[in-house]
């Protein structure tokens, strides 16, 4: 019997549960945000692996013109009928059940002005030849939405372990997933502290805010989430770039990395990720290239992060950083920082790493926390004298 989690029925349970015309509002406001536009009017919108529906009937009241939403598992497909039904039926959403691995059906959808799959590639079993037929349904002048795991967001682990406890969580009876959920909770929410029940209220309460979602639906969507493949950005945009595709916005969300594509277009050759590509305009070197790219800064917004450096313990070293202690995480915004660090002008994607996994490990981790910068080099050497540049940028511009 294959393995493979029922995303169905936990989208089910959420809409029954917490379903509410302000998630919609949420979900549209995000999505319209990171795609930097006002409204979908006149567009053809197809959600890709739609789960619950949510951001199907987000797009619908942004004014998509037409909606087509897909999903294998049947209870998505009923779930996203739900919301359909709800928003009063309209003629131009359908959706359908079908695979995006299956050539035959995808073969039938006509490609869309955006092609949007948010955290489903990954749940595929072969995530490239679904980010292939995913990237083939946006039309030459659309745009690719894709949002897919990485292995820099782990909360300190491992990616086998992982790997090994949603494959433990499949197998396990309704009891023991009950049992694998509140041992995750106590571990990585509550960090095994009583005293941190306030806090794990007060984020679950907040959560909602992120995309519409539900804190307790998403924690059993992270454990149960199998088939899995990780991957890193340097992957995606090489695998993008031989589809001739070009990034064009990028940005950390919920254990995800988003990106945004567009068709590659003649113009000028740059480095990204150390290979070539073709853009319409050249902004900066190439180094700060790729960090306006990814988080539509102009390369006037990379800083460098002055030294000298001090030695915390182990591989960790501090840099104060007082001056942006209101964007960086603590004790109840967990993954509030967008910083991303610059090693030598590449950007490092292990952010938010536990402070000990820093110490003990190192190899590029590191965690903005209140009023400094705890980090590793790549090479765990002294980055007061390695020769290297640092320099540090933020993920998500302002507008």
């Amino acid at each position: 019997m294959e393995l493979r989690y029922g995303f169905g029925k936990n989208w089910e349970q959420f809409v029954k549960r917490h379903f509410d015309p302000e998630r919609v509002e949420i979900s549209k406001k995000y999505m319209l945000d990171f795609l930097k536009m006002d409204n979908l009017q006149g567009k053809y919108f197809l959600d890709i692996g739609c789960g619950s529906g949510l951001h199907s009937l987000a797009a619908l009241q942004a004014g998509a013109a037409r909606i087509i939403s897909f999903d294998l598992d049947p209870n998505s497909v009923k779930t996203a009928l739900t919301l359909k039904e709800y928003a009063g039926n309209p003629p131009h959403w359908a959706v359908l059940q079908g695979s995006i691995l299956d050539d035959t059906f995808i073969s039938q959808i006509e490609p869309a002005d955006i092609a949007y799959s948010w955290g489903v590639l990954h749940h595929t079993g072969a995530l490239w030849k679904a980010f292939k037929n995913a990237a083939g349904l946006m039309k030459a002048s659309g745009v690719f939405y894709v949002a897919l795991y990485t292995e820099s967001y782990m909360e300190g682990m491992p990616k086998e372990y992982w790997l090994s406890v949603k494959q433990n969580y499949n197998r396990a009876s309704s009891f023991g997933k009950k049992v694998i959920e509140v041992q995750h909770v106590w571990r990585f929410f509550l960090y095994k502290r009583i005293r941190n029940i306030p806090r794990l209220v007060k984020q679950a309460r907040e959560y909602k805010a992120l995309r519409g979602m539900e804190l307790y639906t998403n924690i059993k969507d992270w454990l149960g989430g199998w088939p899995m493949e990780y991957s890193s950005p340097e992957e995606v945009v090489d695998h993008a770039h031989d589809l001739g595709l070009e990034l064009i916005n990028f940005k950390s969300g919920e254990a995800n990395l988003e990106y945004i594509f567009c068709r590659n277009k003649p113009g000028l050759p740059i480095h990204l990720f150390g290979r070539k590509r073709n853009c319409d305009l050249l902004r900066g070197d190439d180094n700060n290239y790729l960090v306006s790219r990814i988080s539509g800064f102009e390369a006037s917004q990379i800083i460098p992060l002055k030294g000298p450096f001090y030695r915390e313990e182990g591989f960790a070293w501090q840099a104060l950083l007082p001056e942006y202690a209101s964007t960086a995480d603590d004790m109840d915004h967990s993954y509030r920082s967008k910083l991303i660090l610059l090693d030598d002008g590449k950007p490092l994607w292990s952010w938010h790493t536990p402070h000990d996994r820093i110490r003990k490990v190192g190899k590029g981790c590191y965690s903005h926390w209140q009023t400094g910068l705890m980090f590793s080099t790549t090479d765990n050497s002294d980055p007061n004298t390695n020769g290297r540049t640092y320099q540090i940028v933020f993920a998500e511009s302002a507008d």
